[in-house]
């Protein structure tokens, strides 16, 4: 499991609605038919999914506001990924174990997709809180988790800080100051 996983940028980018029912779909906008989201890239030296594939496990991830990690949040959308291509699906593929390929120094970068606003989600036996990081940015941790049904496997906790959010989200910042 990566125990060198670090938080190596953070970007704004635009994804394409796909139901129109997405819960942070109108919030902020830059061009009709996106929905903005941050991009967190982490990095390792290590293959994640080559070890997932040894160990048969599922990889996912565990995102939290730092200074509360029980607040009960709906942070990230999708999977992990690396380029476009999420490593579950990778996974499922049967794709080679080495078809992955790394940056110039040697690093793996995962990517997360992390949305900017929620509104309060009732579930009935679990309320998820509401939070706006374009009103109220914060610090974000997570790490990953590599299950089985047999166990699993969890990375170390990365932080994501507040400054590194704001500076992701300035042009949202901007283009609010411009409508009003």
């Amino acid at each position: 499991m990566p125990g060198d996983l670090r938080f190596s940028g953070v970007e704004l980018i635009e994804v394409p609605e796909v139901t129109g029912k997405e819960i942070d779909r109108g919030q902020y906008t830059l061009r009709s038919g996106y929905i903005p989201r941050l991009m967190v890239k982490l990095a390792s030296k290590e293959n994640i999914f080559s070890f997932a594939k040894k160990k048969g496990v599922r990889v996912s991830a565990n995102v939290y506001f730092c200074e509360n990690p029980n607040e009960e949040v709906l942070l990230k959308r999708g999977g992990v990924f690396i380029g476009d291509k999420s490593l579950d699906d990778l996974l499922l593929s049967n794709a080679p174990i080495d078809s992955l390929n790394t940056n110039r120094s040697g690093d793996y970068i995962y990517i997360i997709k992390i949305g900017l606003y929620s509104p309060e989600i009732d579930g009935g036996s679990i309320t998820l809180e509401a939070f706006d990081l374009v009103k109220n940015p914060r610090d974000i941790c997570l790490f990953l988790e590599l299950k089985s049904m047999l166990g699993g496997y969890e990375s170390k906790t990365v932080k994501i800080p507040k400054k590194e959010i704001k500076k992701a989200i300035s042009p949202i910042l901007y283009h609010e100051e411009v409508k009003s």
